[in-house]
């Protein structure tokens, strides 16, 4: 039986590269921040997105820092309970750079968080950090481009209409 089970186990775990059963590198390094935002702790999140003594936060310095911080705890703290996040995107040039997009609910309405991670050939690294809360904006501008995209078939089929009549 347990060797059904190892059997069953390798074999999803090749046909789903891993990814499936194993968190990637970037996941782990955002997972920190979520965790400090259940608790309410805005100022661990930003040390953890920027860790002390690393590259980045001698690029983004001290003042930028703590300005985050504080943006971050006053846009949180009319937002509610913290509930969960699920990974919405991905762009990538693989094994290089990657743009993650989260989708953070909390009790009064969801927040985007996008993150930038970095291969440095030291490994991934948070290279940068962006709260977005206009999620019904970027929604409404979707609606319009799926509305834009709606009467494209109509169009074809009409074109398909008249060719087929000129044929006959």
């Amino acid at each position: 039986m347990l060797k059904k089970y190892v059997f069953c186990l390798l074999v999803i775990t090749c046909m789903f590269g891993g990814s499936a059963l194993f968190a990637s590198e970037q996941l782990k390094l955002v997972t920190p921040v979520f965790e400090a935002l259940s608790k309410g702790d805005s100022n661990a999140a930003v040390e953890k997105i920027f860790l002390k003594g690393s590259k980045i936060r001698g690029w983004v310095g001290e003042d930028n820092v703590a300005q985050l911080t504080s943006n971050l705890a006053a846009s949180i703290s009319v937002l509610g309970e913290y509930k969960d996040f699920r990974q919405l995107s991905i762009a990538n040039i693989e094994g290089v750079y990657e743009h993650v997009v989260y989708l953070v609910r909390y009790e009064r309405q969801p927040v985007l968080f996008k993150f930038d991670f970095y291969e440095d050939g030291d490994g991934w690294r948070i290279q940068n950090f962006l709260m977005d809360m206009d999620l019904d904006e970027i929604l409404a501008e979707a609606a319009k481009y799926e509305i834009s995209t709606m009467s494209i078939p109509l169009t074809r089929k009409k074109a398909k209409k008249l060719l087929e009549k000129e044929l006959d």
